[in-house]
């Protein structure tokens, strides 16, 4: 019985313990083209991020360059990304199924802080 109680304890241990039983974790950040203002934002935030937390959650965290918003929504539907920059009305019509989007709306989006304000008229 004791050996029983022991196994299911390790196995627990193994499922749940605290630090990576299964190895680093990558978070990767998509962006747009090299040549706009996302994609040095994004590299600039991988490094900051790698330098702040990766190692203290066994983390690796990587810019990649794209399109920009659009695809940047496509990419975060295929979960070829984790983060992504996308401007603030290409995120509305997603989430609400607009426009490009319409009749599909990507409800599970979320922002985590905007980089500078955008006026569309």
């Amino acid at each position: 019985m004791l050996k029983r109680y022991l196994i299911i304890l390790i196995v627990c241990l193994l499922i749940f313990g605290g630090t990576s039983a299964f190895g680093k974790e990558f978070i990767t950040i998509t962006t747009a083209t090299t040549g706009g203002s996302f994609y040095p934002a994004g590299v600039a935030l991988a490094v900051l991020l790698n330098e702040q937390l990766g190692d203290k959650l066994d983390i690796d965290f990587s810019s990649q360059s794209s399109a920009g918003s659009v695809e940047n929504i496509d990419i975060l539907q295929k979960k070829e990304a984790e983060i992504a920059f996308i401007q603030n009305n290409v995120i509305l019509w997603a989430y609400e199924g607009t426009r490009k989007y319409e009749g599909s709306p990507y409800e599970k989006l979320r922002t985590l802080t905007p980089l500078f304000s955008s006026q569309y008229h």
